[in-house]
């Protein structure tokens, strides 16, 4: 079948967004007077945020909620100024519009923060429906997500397909029944990804032009 719909993850695959990430972690984590190695945080990007502190956090893991709130503090703030679209992505998502392709995002990011990221960079009108952590019980790689999407735009697992840029993205997409294409350029390695056997690798986000065509 055809590809008529498109799930993409946000970070990291739409958007270079790991500094911005790092720094809001730092702000949280400083507030209590730690300070995590960058390879620490960047392990942890993909988590939902309280996970993730959770798992920096280790046996003071009873401070996540107070960190994710500082942790939203910043980033709602700083997010669009210290974020890009990746080269190609702005041409690709027309050009995809263009051909009738409709589009979705699905993230462990906050859906708030979400949308004002994607605003912000000025392509969020390109996609119906965007789906973060607090629509859903389940995240990545819990096909969840997928599904919420799938069954309100009427569009099979078939006929769909998940790009991404961590086995988490690669390995939903597989449960829930799609095509699924990873993307080099983010957090996991090509080498990682092709573990989990996407039915693409793309090293640049415009040839997904290629992949439609």
């Amino acid at each position: 079948m055809a590809i008529r719909l498109i799930i993409f993850d946000i970070d990291e695959t739409l958007v270079s967004s790991k500094q911005s990430i790092i720094n809001s972690f730092d702000y949280a984590l400083e507030s209590i007077g730690i300070k995590a190695r960058e390879e620490k945080i960047i392990s942890k990007i993909g988590f939902p945020l309280k996970r993730a502190f959770e798992l920096i956090l280790g046996d003071k893991k009873e401070l996540a909620d107070s960190l994710v709130k500082k942790y939203r503090e910043r980033y709602l703030k700083k997010c669009v100024g210290e974020t890009s679209i990746f080269p190609g992505v702005k041409e690709t998502l027309e050009y995809l519009r263009n051909k009738g392709i409709r589009m979705a995002v699905a993230t462990t990011k906050h859906v708030e923060m979400s949308v004002i990221l994607l605003k912000g960079l000025g392509i969020d009108d390109y996609f119906e429906m965007i789906v973060g952590e607090g629509d859903y019980h389940h995240e990545k790689p819990d096909p969840e997500s997928l599904y919420v999407i799938m069954e309100k735009l009427g569009i099979s697992p078939q006929e769909t397909l998940m790009v991404g840029d961590t086995v988490y993205d690669i390995e939903a997409g597989k449960l829930a029944g799609t095509k699924t294409c990873a993307v080099t350029y983010g957090i996991d390695s090509r080498k990682e990804l092709e573990e989990y056997g996407p039915d693409f690798v793309v090293d640049k986000f415009d040839e997904l032009k290629k992949i439609i065509s």
